[in-house]
């Protein structure tokens, strides 16, 4: 397959032969088709890598909008003592008034720049993997015999990928 000219679609879950055959691996991933130039190893890497980098990405987005969201906190709470003392004394009254107005502007600003750039640079959460696992159970015996194999064994370019393998149907 490998020395062949033309292109051959290959489905299959045998690392190994994708290994020794492909060098293009297309993957479904979250939707989207992904296309990879190499072999399944060096797919394997380059998706591993993507998911980390994502990961570290998504930590740092996510420290960052906290710290924001505290600072944000902190100047709203500022705001509002300072309009709870522009009510109180009749002489500084004003100059209450005028902070807690700038301080509700800080606010607002604060808010729309981090939520322009989470529009900008959004990094979204690795989705996590999920292994498929089931099992076969039997039922109790009906009839005859429809296949009986006894020490079969499958080798590809000299490596053994199994023997010894009994199973009846």
């Amino acid at each position: 397959i490998k020395n062949m000219k033309g292109t051959v679609i290959i489905v299959s879950h045998d690392r190994y032969f994708l290994d020794v055959v492909a060098n293009r691996i297309w993957s479904i991933e979250d939707k989207k088709l992904i296309d990879h130039s190499g072999n399944y190893t060096s797919y394997m890497k380059a998706r591993e890598h993507k998911r980390k980098t994502q990961q570290r990405e998504y930590e740092k987005q996510q420290k960052k909008i906290e710290q924001v969201e505290t600072h944000i906190k902190e100047l709203s709470s500022w705001s509002q003592k300072a309009h709870a003392q522009s009510t109180k004394q009749e002489g500084v009254k004003e100059f209450y008034r005028v902070k807690a107005k700038r301080m509700d502007a800080q606010v607002k600003s604060k808010r729309k720049r981090l939520e322009k750039e989470l529009e900008k640079t959004k990094v979204e959460r690795v989705k996590e993997e999920y292994s498929v696992e089931f099992s076969i159970q039997a039922s109790k015996k009906i009839g005859k015999r429809f296949l009986e194999v006894k020490q079969l064994r499958k080798e590809f370019n000299n490596r053994i990928l199994f023997e010894n393998v009994n199973f009846t149907i």
